[in-house]
């Protein structure tokens, strides 16, 4: 039996499909067997017990060393209130997971001290929140406290716990490390040279620095930027020079001048930056008859290696902008 149907000039049929008897039977054995398999189906997660619901964070007598500890405990009945962290500004108490996110590795907006972050994984000197918490840094923390709070009766044992977790590694909620982020390194954001008491032109936009001759010394100023520290503050600052962009294996480093006072110029991008690092160079003496003289900076701060700046894999465009022509 067939049935056909015509909608908008399109001929469409229609037939009735018959399931083979073989087939039905075929599928009913295997339903049997399905039913009677004496496998048994187990749970690994039968004998879990968890004291959380890591999905909604329904906390149940956490651990008290634990962030899921000191949020229950501390964070949100003690510093998430109104006009405090109440997400106003960080760090945010509202949640856990605010809690956690707006501490660990957060770079603390007021710095008053030696310290890198408002939690520092591993390292409690570091950590700028136990320095608020004890006092050593002001404003101390907290400054109010609700009625319902028991932070006066616990102040010392709630302290030791926060002590406790950033010591062992500022574990999250499921009980993993934070990965370690990686030191900021410093940066070149500009170069630009006086000659006789005039500044320097450069070949097109960011081509090499146009010298006027070899005889009269120029003065080189270089500005660096750092995301975690003073650019005053590195522990090491030295250039040297070549005539040919990738051969300084045997250049000699001499020292950078540092400024106490920055000079401003545009820099790399054409933004005002400022150079707070200069040397005068004695073109007739290091250019040795070359035409163009390439140079390189050598930096360190407290975190990292010395950083060299540009390196043998650098772009070419950047050795071009880091270098003089006669």
């Amino acid at each position: 039996m067939e049935k056909k149907m015509v909608a908008r000039g399109w001929h469409i049929e229609m037939k009735k499909f018959r399931i083979p008897l073989t087939l039905m039977w075929v599928c009913a054995i295997f339903a049997i067997q399905a039913c009677d398999s004496d496998d048994e189906i187990v749970n690994p997660f039968e004998d879990v017990v968890s004291t959380q619901d890591t999905v909604r964070f329904e906390l149940s007598d956490p651990e008290p060393n634990s962030i899921a500890g000191i949020f229950v405990n501390i964070f949100h009945p003690t510093c998430g209130n109104v006009g405090c962290h109440d997400g106003t500004f960080e760090p945010d108490f509202r949640t856990l997971e605010s809690s956690y996110n707006s501490l660990v590795y957060q770079i603390p907006i007021k710095n008053d001290g030696n310290y890198t972050y408002r939690v520092h994984p591993g390292n409690v000197e570091k950590s700028i929140i136990m320095a608020r918490l004890h006092g050593t840094v002001d404003p101390p923390m907290p400054i109010q406290i609700e009625p319902d709070s028991d932070w006066a009766e616990k102040r010392l044992e709630y302290i030791e716990n926060i002590r406790h977790w950033i010591a062992s590694g500022a574990r999250d909620v499921m009980g993993n490390t934070p990965p370690e982020v990686p030191h900021s390194k410093p940066q070149l954001t500009g170069v630009f040279a006086t000659q006789g008491g005039e500044m320097l032109k450069r070949k097109g936009n960011n081509g090499a620095l146009m010298a006027k001759n070899d005889t009269i010394p120029i003065e080189l100023h270089l500005a660096f930027k750092h995301d975690d520290i003073s650019v005053l503050d590195f522990e090491y600052q030295t250039i040297s020079f070549s005539g040919v962009f990738n051969e300084f294996d045997d250049a000699e480093e001499i020292e950078l001048n540092v400024m106490g006072s920055a000079v401003f110029e545009r820099g790399m991008f054409g933004e005002l930056v400022p150079y707070y690092h200069s040397i005068t160079v004695d073109l007739e003496e290091i250019a040795g008859g070359n035409p163009q003289l390439f140079f390189r900076t050598y930096v360190k701060d407290i975190n990292n290696p010395i950083t060299e700046i540009p390196t043998d894999e650098g772009i070419y465009a950047i050795k071009e902008y880091m270098s003089i022509e006669f």
